[in-house]
């Protein structure tokens, strides 16, 4: 709603947009003041001195603001407001074809478990007193797990994937439209457990590759997929005796490839899992 743009503006108008105690006078209504959000919509309204209903035309206690390129190392909602248009109901729109992604889980060297991804969006709702709607006509998501690090004889696990939008302090609305996606980030691939070990591919979006202490192949995973698990395979041959019988076998040794997004990394051969997918949200939230 919005206060009328034309024709006579009524005490009822504003205080049915903006509240207020009675009896009512325009003093309760400056602009950046308890009722009446520091706005661009709000912007003819005086903030001292002399105040009119002619300043109160198209003004609205709603903030509309849109993300319109893309993010990939997560955001905290609040950043796209200021505190005075935090005071007003707030709406945050991602456009079409934008990306908010979290970060992925860095590479992993040396041997161990993969690095988990980040949150793509953090929602305080703590700082909006005035309330906060959230509609997706792009993506949010967290970001991939870093694949694991293999080490000799040693396998690890994928990282997890981060989340996508997290809550705290209150309960957020959240519309996702056709064509968007909020979903959690893909789970990094586990390192094989061989002689010849490998490390696991990153998970999507962003997710880092493990490597391995013989061979290295796996990769990163990026914004449209996640990384491949590597492949290597070998021959070793056994001689019995004085070289009189010689025994030779074909080794096939493959790590995990990270998981897509909303997906669950590989384990790798004889080796540990792939790390968990994240979820696309956590906290209260009431879906429109």
């Amino acid at each position: 709603m919005a206060v009328r743009c034309e024709g006579p503006i009524a005490f009822t108008d504003i205080a049915t947009e903006y509240k207020g105690n009675k009896p009512l006078h325009l003093s309760q209504y400056y602009r950046g003041k308890s009722l009446v959000p520091d706005a661009p919509s709000n912007a003819k309204i005086a903030t001292t001195g002399a105040i009119a209903f002619s300043q109160f035309y198209c003004s609205a206690n709603q903030v509309i603001k849109h993300i319109s390129s893309s993010v990939v190392n997560g955001t905290s909602a609040d950043a796209w407001f200021t505190p005075g248009e935090r005071q007003a109901s707030c709406i945050l729109i991602v456009n079409a074809g934008v990306y908010v992604t979290g970060h992925g889980g860095a590479d992993r060297h040396g041997g161990g478990n993969g690095n988990p991804g980040g949150t793509g969006m953090m929602v305080n709702m703590g700082y909006f007193p005035g309330g906060l709607t959230i509609e997706v006509f792009g993506h949010v998501w967290g970001g991939g797990g870093g694949g694991a690090s293999g080490r000799f004889r040693h396998s690890y696990s994928g990282g997890n994937g981060g989340t996508g939008i997290v809550l705290s302090n209150g309960t957020l609305k959240l519309k996702v439209h056709a064509g968007g996606s909020v979903i959690g980030g893909g789970g990094g691939g586990g390192s094989s457990r061989e002689d010849k070990n490998d490390g696991g591919g990153g998970g999507q979006p962003y997710g880092g590759r493990g490597t391995g202490e013989y061979y290295s192949g796996a990769g990163r995973g990026s914004l449209h997929g996640p990384g491949h698990g590597s492949n290597y395979q070998w021959r070793s041959c056994r001689t019995h005796g004085r070289g009189e019988e010689r025994t030779c076998h074909n080794h096939h040794n493959y790590s995990g490839a990270g998981g897509a997004v909303g997906h669950h990394g590989a384990g790798g051969n004889h080796g540990s899992s792939g790390g968990r997918a994240g979820a696309a949200t956590a906290g209260s939230i009431q879906w429109l």
